[in-house]
Formats: structure tokens, C-alpha cells, sequence
């Protein structure tokens, strides 16, 4: 086996020093073929006896939740009166404005665009 580590060695050596662009485009080859052959990554399909995730909705029912970070705390529409006026306003100041607020509870809230981005999270002081 050491022999052929080194007819392996001085086979290299000589390709190197014959054609260089050869053997590193050989070697990059090899480095980025694996790569692009790996299967995609895929969320296991669920088993029929296995519960799947819902439908959710915002708590209105307007909206349909975009995200998985939405499933669980409570989605509103920015308009909805449960949402704080302080809020409201600093929805109207971004840009795109906020449409969405999830309610996270003591006083926070996430605040995402019409098309569900994540705009910003903020934090009502209790004073």
C-alpha cells in the first residue's frame, strides 16, 4: 500500500509539472461534482396515522399564515383593535408597511408585510 501512496505522489508531481491547468481543473472537478450530485434536502412526508399540520388562519380569519412561525400565537390584522395604537403607528412607518402582527404576548409583537416578510419585532415598556 506505501508503494502505491507514492506512485499515486510522483504520478501527480509529473501531471503537475507537464500540464498544471489540467490537474487543477481535474481537482476542482472532483471537489464540485460530489456536491452537485447530493439529493435536495425534503421534509419527510408524513404517515397516514401521523397528525400533518392545519390550515391555520389569523385569528380574524383574514389572512391565511404564511409561515411555520405563525402556527400557535395569535396572528391579527393590523387594523384589529386588540392591537395597541403605539403599534399601529410604528406599522405605518415602515416601509413596505406592516399588515400582520402576531401578539407573542407580554407586550411583544412581530410585525410582517403583505406578503409575509418579517419586518420587525418590537416590545411595549410598561411604565
Amino acid at each position: 500500500m506505501r508503494t502505491l501512496g507514492w506512485i499515486t505522489l510522483g504520478t501527480l508531481a509529473a501531471a503537475l509539472l507537464l500540464e498544471p491547468w489540467a490537474v487543477v481543473s481535474g481537482l476542482m472537478l472532483g471537489l464540485l461534482l460530489p456536491r452537485q450530485r447530493r439529493p435536495a434536502m425534503r421534509a419527510p412526508r408524513p404517515t397516514p396515522g401521523q397528525a400533518t399540520v392545519p390550515s391555520t388562519r389569523t385569528a380574524d380569519g383574514r389572512f391565511a399564515a404564511l409561515h411555520e412561525d405563525w402556527v400557535g400565537p395569535r396572528v391579527l390584522s393590523i387594523d384589529a383593535p386588540q392591537v395597541p395604537g403605539s403599534i399601529r403607528r410604528h406599522a405605518a412607518r415602515l416601509r413596505p408597511p406592516a399588515h400582520q402582527v402576531i401578539d407573542l404576548g407580554d407586550g411583544s409583537y412581530l410585525l410582517y408585510g403583505a406578503q409575509g416578510q418579517w419586518l420587525d419585532a418590537c416590545h411595549l415598556r410598561v411604565r
